[in-house]
């Protein structure tokens, strides 16, 4: 009698299939992957820059602080859903005036007050920034300027074009793939408590 040894015709094309699924499978998924992990990574930046924010107005503050009333400029951080999707400012309210909002260019360059821009990937936009009242239901805006204003720092939030103060607490960055397939919601709210949902 005699004994084969190795893999018969059958066996190598159903091993050699079954490696070419994992391997299309796996390839597949990690594009997904990569897209979400983005995406959680933008959301987490921008929470990092709300802190970025409050931080250097309490730096700021404590370092050129020269009796009262003399407090420099506070610093805060602009979205504007339809003339800059892709990106948001980090900025400082300087000037005679120190309004409390962004006055700078609207179209994803620095400039004015303008102390950082963050661009977000080419798959990735502002979904949607809305603001919610003491009942929870949400208002759709076009525009959000949030100031941590010194000393304290208070939060002082400035909505939609021409930007008027507002007097919600809390208010949500909704971040978009251009699909709708990774959602991220950067929700802040006046007590300073910013939280990231995965939708």
């Amino acid at each position: 009698m005699r004994v084969s040894s190795g893999y018969t015709l059958i066996e190598l094309v159903v091993s050699i299939g079954i490696l070419m699924l994992v391997t299309v499978g796996f390839l597949f998924n990690s594009s997904t992957l990569r897209n979400g992990f983005s995406a959680t990574q933008a959301a987490q930046k921008i929470s990092l820059t709300f802190r970025l924010a409050e931080n250097r107005s309490i730096v700021a503050a404590a370092q050129s602080y020269s009796g009262p009333g003399s407090f420099p400029d506070g610093y805060g951080v602009y979205f504007d859903k339809v003339n800059m999707p892709r990106c948001y400012v980090l900025f400082s309210d300087t000037g005679a005036t120190k309004n409390g909002r962004y006055d700078g260019p609207a179209d994803c360059s620095l400039g004015g007050e303008g102390v950082e821009i963050f661009t977000f990937s080419e798959q990735l936009a502002i979904g949607d920034v809305v603001s919610f009242d003491s009942a929870g239901v949400s208002t759709s805006l076009t525009q959000l300027s949030v100031l941590f204003r010194r000393p304290d720092p208070t939060l002082e939030v400035w909505v939609n074009s021409p930007l008027v103060v507002s007097a919600q607490n809390h208010f949500a960055v909704r971040l978009n793939a251009f699909d709708n397939s990774f959602i991220r919601t950067i929700h802040v709210w006046s007590t300073g408590q910013i939280s990231v949902v995965k939708q």
